[in-house]
């Protein structure tokens, strides 16, 4: 278990970043990512304030906003808004430009950030957006976003990684969730408060790492949300 206060913490003037692994001035050989998930990001964006136009290639880049609305811009012409409920992917491919900014001019976004290593790094860059079933949210998990590998292809959201699935799901107090039984497992424990089994108490931007360690079972000690990625390689 990595807790919250032990991940890199970036902060500006505009920006308060969390990362679950090795990410810009926060170089660490030793933790580079886990399995074919490359970064994880917890971000609070102050109002008027975003990323501005940046490259990335070969990388899936998915963002799950908690709060507020983060405007999408890209070089090959897209354009979208990320608002608690949607769900974003941007391949990034062959190479793209994007800027990420902050809505609001005075309200703070807040939102996870998650990247991951794509099956074909050279493939054309694409960015889809996806509505998801909030209310679905609150009886089980609901794959956002996932490869034709994974989540029994019923993600939302198609992923250019065949064998990595997003789940997502918000349990009522004691509600019990099961992890996915999958070789490799990141949980991020976005708000609210859940005891996982042989783990202990987990709260907001708390992340658990899991190898083989089979169907864990999840009980919430308080109204949660939790993103997990299912990852097979």
């Amino acid at each position: 278990m990595i807790a919250a206060a032990d991940r890199y913490d970036t902060r500006t003037d505009w920006l308060e970043s969390r990362h679950s692994f090795s990410h810009g001035s926060h170089y660490d050989p030793d933790n580079m990512g886990f399995a074919s998930l490359l970064a994880c990001n917890d971000e609070v964006v102050q109002g008027g304030a975003g990323f501005q136009m940046h490259a990335h290639a070969g990388i899936e880049i998915v963002t799950w906003v908690l709060s507020g609305k983060l405007v999408h811009e890209d070089s090959e012409g897209n354009r979208g808004v990320v608002v608690p409920g949607t769900v974003q992917l941007t391949s990034a491919g062959s190479g793209i430009r994007h800027a990420e900014v902050n809505a609001s001019a005075d309200e703070p976004v807040h939102l996870v950030q998650t990247w991951v290593a794509p099956d074909d790094p050279d493939a054309a860059p694409s960015y889809l957006i996806g509505k998801v079933d909030t209310q679905a949210l609150a009886h089980g998990w609901v794959p956002v976003v996932g490869g034709s590998a994974a989540a029994g292809g019923r993600a939302i959201v198609q992923l250019g990684r065949h064998d990595a699935a997003l789940w997502v799901t918000r349990p009522a107090t004691a509600a019990v969730r099961q992890l996915p039984d999958a070789p490799f497992i990141h949980l991020l424990v976005s708000h609210g408060m859940v005891e996982v089994e042989r783990v202990g108490v987990l709260t907001p931007g708390d992340a658990l790492r899991c190898v083989a360690a089979g169907p864990l079972v999840v009980t919430a000690t308080q109204p949660a949300e939790l993103l997990v990625w299912e990852l097979h390689s």
